[in-house]
């Protein structure tokens, strides 16, 4: 992975969220934009697939925009879209949660 030092402020202060193969960093964004980071193994995806997960991930929050930095690990199994959609509906769901809970206190 790409040293960044958004991507290892992420990993140390932000929370993490993990579904079956999938581990996401997120901590809320500094910026406007959110910033997507990825770490996918090249012991397991080729230089195709990783860049295909890359353009899924980033069509999917650019739908289903979220006001966090993400970082995202994935494992070494191999997944499909499918996989990533049902994953960012949990997720989307779960700091929706979050910020209603936020906002009760």
């Amino acid at each position: 992975m790409k040293q960044d030092k958004r991507a290892e402020k992420i990993i140390k202060e932000g929370k993490v969220f993990s579904k079956g193969k999938i581990k996401l960093f997120y901590l809320p964004a500094e910026h406007e934009r959110s910033k997507v980071f990825f770490s996918l193994s090249k012991k397991n995806y080729n230089a195709v697939e990783r860049n295909y997960i890359k353009r899924v991930v980033r069509e999917i929050i650019r739908k289903n925009p979220v006001p966090y930095d993400l970082l995202l690990k994935v494992t070494q199994e191999k997944i499909d879209f499918n996989d990533f959609l049902a994953f960012f509906s949990c997720f989307k769901e779960k700091i929706q949660n979050e910020v209603l809970i936020d906002n009760n206190n």
